[in-house]
């Protein structure tokens, strides 16, 4: 038995805010490392796209997430590289390292940011269900659940991590989504790479 706690649906450096539909559209941000790109990442875009009536979705890479301890970070430039070279087939994604420029490591200062630039747009934070029983240790999260809306998409063994996670009274702030489980991960690819060496 499935116990749930918040809904469930079974079903450049900068970018730029597309002209044709400037006012009142929902743009989807997928925050990350990006060390390295890979499917699962398009996966959640491309779910993400068809289950919100998102107009555009923007993967922000991060010069180095607050919450991993990673030895071997490729550059951000190779990030981005990397990240345009693995969507240059979805025209919906754009691929931001707005946060190096901001001079920003956390995402309330990011959206913030882009809530005050972008008034007329409605932003929406994507992210895997793993992230989870990390959130707590977000920076201003409390504040940060006030400003935006999160859409959270199932990630084995996560997915019942919001039951005993702090988060399990701001229910009502995030928006669960199951999706066919992609198992790949940048930590993953990451341990295969370093195996051949």
């Amino acid at each position: 038995m499935e116990a749930w706690c918040f809904s469930m649906s079974n079903s450049t450096s900068k970018f730029s805010i597309r002209a044709n539909s400037s006012h009142n559209q929902s743009i989807g941000l997928l925050g990350g490392s990006f060390n390295p790109p890979h499917s699962g990442h398009l996966q959640i875009s491309v779910e993400a796209m068809k289950k919100l009536n998102l107009q555009q979705i923007v993967w922000l890479v991060t010069p180095q997430n607050p919450h991993k301890q990673i030895k071997h970070y490729l550059t951000i430039a190779k990030r981005v590289e990397m990240a345009k070279e693995i969507t240059r087939k979805y025209n919906y994604i754009s691929i931001s390292d707005i946060e190096s420029k901001l001079r920003s490591r956390y995402t309330y200062d990011t959206v913030t940011h882009l809530n005050r630039i972008h008034p007329n747009t409605k932003f929406i934070w994507i992210m895997g269900a793993d992230n989870i029983p990390l959130m707590h240790k977000w920076y201003r999260w409390h504040e940060l659940l006030s400003i935006i809306e999160f859409a959270v998409f199932d990630r084995e063994p996560y997915s019942y991590a919001i039951d005993t996670s702090r988060l399990s009274a701001y229910c009502a702030k995030l928006h669960f989504f199951r999706i066919r489980r992609d198992p790949t991960s940048s930590t993953m690819i990451r341990s295969m790479a370093t195996n051949f060496l």
